[in-house]
């Protein structure tokens, strides 16, 4: 197996897919900017880690939390 060429030859410039959706991820974004915002914060009271990523498996988080 082998790595897809785009990972290390990024592209020069935003293709016009990219360019069309720029304002949709500017109202995304705005959008998420105001719900953050506007949520109550929280403080725990004892310490906290927090173990995760954005994988959603295989990332090897439940074996390091079963170490902990």
């Amino acid at each position: 197996m082998r790595p897809p060429r785009y990972w290390s030859n990024p592209p020069k410039s935003p293709g016009w897919q990219a360019r069309a959706l720029s304002p949709l991820a500017a109202i995304y974004a705005y959008g998420t900017r105001h719900r953050v915002k506007k949520s109550p914060g929280f403080t725990a009271h004892c310490p906290v880690i927090c173990v995760g990523n954005l994988n959603a498996g295989g990332a090897g988080k439940t074996p390091t939390v079963i170490a902990l």
